[in-house]
């Protein structure tokens, strides 16, 4: 009683979804069956890192970043920003669970479930590495380890990688976006203790072009003992 509902061809953010099909006009897309782990997902419960703040940031960090810094490209929007291939900033994926242990019979697990937010634009965006190590304590301690182009002895084991390009030219929108890694976690005696504390890792690649801005927002992760598909 008494609002004014809004008109469908001019409220907000539906206007742009209109043009590109969908919503309003044109085709939907075909429904999406979730099932399995990846239904699990929805109720598990996600630890979660920000990095908008560049003081909550900074307990997180894991050695020297090179090039990456939490500022504002544009007005009360912040982010962790590199813009030259090669910057890069790894960060302890803290958490007050413990990692959950292998399920019995599983011939892998558990499984991390990372999702991260970035930013996706029309122009100036660079792509970049991401990766989940599993490190030994002891990497995860002070300013150790200083990552170079290769992690420390104690952070070899990968848990997760993927490429993640931020520019998206065939719309004019510039959008936050998430990305999803996802990998088994091997047990201690596979691997020399690694698993004590997990460490994000993302580098900015060079891909030969004259804009490599890299934004990201957060991360997002929990353990499933079954692979998400």
């Amino acid at each position: 009683l008494g609002h004014q509902p809004l008109d469908p061809a001019t409220a907000p953010g539906v206007s742009q979804a209109s043009k590109a099909g969908g919503l309003f006009g044109g085709e939907l897309p075909p429904p999406i069956v979730v099932g399995g782990g990846l239904a699990r997902m929805y109720e598990a419960r996600f630890e979660r890192l920000s990095m908008t703040e560049a003081g909550t940031l900074k307990g997180f960090l894991v050695g020297p970043s090179r090039g990456f810094t939490v500022f504002e490209d544009v007005p009360k929007k912040p982010g962790l920003i590199a813009t030259s291939p090669g910057d890069s900033v790894s960060l302890q994926l803290k958490s007050n669970k413990k990692i959950p242990p292998r399920k019995k019979g599983a011939e892998a697990g558990p499984y991390l479930v990372l999702v991260l937010g970035y930013l996706t634009s029309y122009e100036k965006m660079g792509a970049f590495q991401v990766q989940v190590l599993a490190c030994v304590e002891s990497e995860c301690v002070g300013d150790s380890p200083r990552f170079g182009s290769q992690p420390p002895q104690g952070c070899q084991v990968v848990v997760a990688q993927t490429r993640v390009d931020g520019l998206n030219p065939r719309d004019h929108v510039s959008v936050y976006t998430t990305s999803i890694l996802s990998g088994p976690l091997a047990a201690k005696s596979d691997h020399h203790g690694a698993g004590e504390c997990l460490v994000l890792s993302v580098s900015v690649l060079d891909e030969g072009r004259g804009s490599n801005k890299a934004k990201l927002y957060d991360a997002s992760w929990t353990w499933s003992d079954e692979a998400p598909h």
